[in-house]
């Protein structure tokens, strides 16, 4: 990146000028034309883009598990999370040690990044937590070990069902995606049986879509009625990504996004 290699230039320049006397206007002047790239390079830098985003994150864990499933018989399903979780750390080493370009990364995109980071680790502690694996730890990758978490096998093994994969779930949100925008939830919504019962609704969309189990649903149905409250954003079936996604399917369908607005500008 040419931004950071003209900081790097510019900190040796400067060193070697602050141990001459009589440089200090100079050597001012330099460490304002440094803050100077500082300040653009967090400017004009992604920051996200330099980090696996949410979305990329959870398309690449359906990808990762079924590159394993292509290798062996049977995926165990926790240990491939804890591998996950390991991952995840590796990858957040550079920015918590501020190596590299993080060291000059500013207060407000820092946090937005180790935002973004810990949302991948309460996903990956959610699903270890589906497969019957409970962790227990910090919240926050800031700061924080792999040591310092633990984990804890909480599951019955007496009559224990296949766990859902990645590709399942992804899939499962995908098609309550298309439903959201084509009004059928909010449809469903108006039986009173249904209205403020995401369980019922849940397993009347399971007949529907076979899809999942009759409780894969709940927790995407909760997710979008919550909003920003929710727990569990990443399990919004109207995500960005989401979204974007059902609308294109439904163009190649022949139905287009501003046709569907005329109806339901919220979707």
């Amino acid at each position: 990146m040419k931004r950071l290699e003209k900081i790097k230039e510019l900190e040796k320049d400067l060193a070697t000028w602050e141990n001459f006397e009589g440089a200090t206007e100079l050597v001012s002047k330099k460490k304002e034309e440094l803050e100077n790239l500082i300040s653009e390079l967090n400017t004009k830098t992604n920051w996200l883009d330099l980090i696996e985003s949410f979305d990329s994150f959870q398309e690449n864990l359906v990808v990762r598990q079924e590159n394993i499933e292509h290798k062996i018989d049977s995926i165990n399903m926790s240990e491939f999370f804890k591998s996950e979780f390991t991952r995840l750390f590796d990858s957040c080493k550079p920015i918590v040690s501020k190596n590299e370009i993080w060291e000059y990364c500013s207060d407000e995109n820092f946090n937005l990044v180790i935002g973004c980071q810990n949302s991948k680790l309460e996903y990956i502690k959610e699903c270890l937590l589906e497969n019957g694996i409970e962790t227990h730890g910090p919240k926050s990758l800031l700061d924080a070990k792999i040591s310092d978490y633990r984990f804890f096998d909480v599951k019955n093994n007496v009559g224990t069902t296949e766990s859902i994969t990645e590709s399942e779930k992804r899939n499962a949100k995908l098609k309550l995606a298309l439903m959201y925008k084509l009004g059928i939830i909010d449809h469903l919504r108006t039986f009173g049986s249904l209205k403020n019962n995401d369980r019922a609704l849940s397993r009347l969309l399971h007949v529907l879509l076979e899809v999942g189990k009759p409780d894969t649903m709940q927790t995407y149905l909760s997710a979008e009625r919550s909003g920003k409250e929710s727990l569990v954003p990443q399990n919004n079936p109207l995500s960005s990504k989401l979204k974007q996604n059902a609308e294109q399917i439904l163009e190649r369908k022949g139905l287009t996004n501003d046709e569907i607005k005329k109806y339901y500008p919220n979707m």
